[in-house]
């Protein structure tokens, strides 16, 4: 089956104007070119960091400390060891994120109270399916408060959608976005917190 086709659908049995990533490690760095350019010296907490591609990304721009979870135990181990020829401190755990923030604390124990860039790149629509409402608006809470300077997430558009007025409750503003691509990834909205 043509792989185009495979994820049309997938995307709809589970939701309309929703697209999953194809797993290619350029997809998952489609539109995030501009907060790539703010990598140098960074800090980073990357939510669902799957095989570490993205982390990678931004420890060849020099991020200095990196701590990703993810539930995919094959691809923490993958992160840790591609992450291993960096100058950037890192710490990648398996997590449930389906147990909101106590899990994310439970798995990093030095869990930092803010980060440069939070990155939370296609995990939100399958955690509105494995979290009460309030619970997961607690959790995408807890992720704004620790993005010191930028939060990135991508996600279904109705879903970017209704996560924007909370970002902007947290005083944060719409820094970019990428919508269109040549492949089935979703698109991306950055956040920049307003100074």
């Amino acid at each position: 089956m043509d792989p185009t086709r495979k994820y049309d659908q997938i995307r709809d049995a589970v939701e309309d104007n929703l697209r999953l990533t194809t797993g290619a490690e350029e997809d998952r760095l489609l539109g995030l070119q501009p907060l790539l350019d703010h990598g140098d010296g960074a800090t980073i907490l990357d939510i669902g960091c799957h095989v570490g591609a993205v982390a990678e990304a931004f420890a060849r721009r020099g991020a200095r400390l990196i701590h990703g979870v993810d539930i995919y135990r094959p691809g923490l181990r993958t992160a840790h060891e591609r992450l291993r020829p960096y100058n950037t401190e890192t710490l990648f755990k398996r997590c449930d994120l389906a147990g909101g923030i106590p899990a994310l604390k439970e798995a990093i124990p030095t869990l930092r109270s803010s980060y440069d860039i939070v990155l939370y790149l296609g995990m939100h629509h399958h955690l509105v399916h494995q979290m009460p409402t309030e619970q997961l608006n607690q959790f995408t809470g807890g992720l704004m408060d620790v993005a010191g300077t930028f939060c990135a997430v991508r996600t279904s558009a109705k879903q970017l959608a209704e996560l924007h007025d909370r970002f902007t409750e947290r005083q944060f503003e719409l820094w970019a976005r990428h919508e269109d691509y040549p492949r089935p990834v979703g698109p991306v909205r950055i956040y920049r917190r307003r100074t």
